[in-house]
């Protein structure tokens, strides 16, 4: 195992991850733009602590777990039968926590990435 997934998160990753929230975005509970626009210190803090609980017990809470579906309409040319996009909302807490271990992925196995890989990263979009 890799030293790094062993070490707890700092404060400036959890920031980090609150940041990159969509304050659009749905959440289950606490709503995502709040969280993000007026994050205080003392909230900050209090995220970090529980990341930080979670990365060490290794415990994921049975809350990460539910998940609503969502169905969003696609775009489709007239008179054409309705198109959806199903899509998961989970709650905030499990985002900023997902954020934090994509960070440390990426920053981690972003120089083995092929250079025609464009799916899923940030800044090469295939849309």
């Amino acid at each position: 195992m890799d030293v790094d997934t062993l070490v707890l998160p700092t404060l400036q990753e959890v920031e980090r991850a609150v940041k990159q929230l969509n304050g659009d975005s749905a959440a289950i509970g606490v709503p995502l733009f709040p969280l993000r626009w007026a994050a205080t210190p003392a909230l900050l803090q209090q995220l970090h602590q529980s990341v930080c609980d979670i990365w060490r017990t290794g415990v994921v809470p049975e809350e990460f777990c539910v998940v609503e579906a969502v169905a969003l309409p696609k775009p489709v040319p007239a008179g054409a039968a309705p198109a959806y996009r199903i899509i998961g909302v989970g709650g905030a807490l499990a985002k900023v926590f997902r954020l934090v271990m994509n960070n440390r992925l990426l920053a981690q196995t972003a120089h083995k990435l092929s250079c025609v890989q464009f799916g899923f990263l940030p800044h090469r979009s295939t849309e």
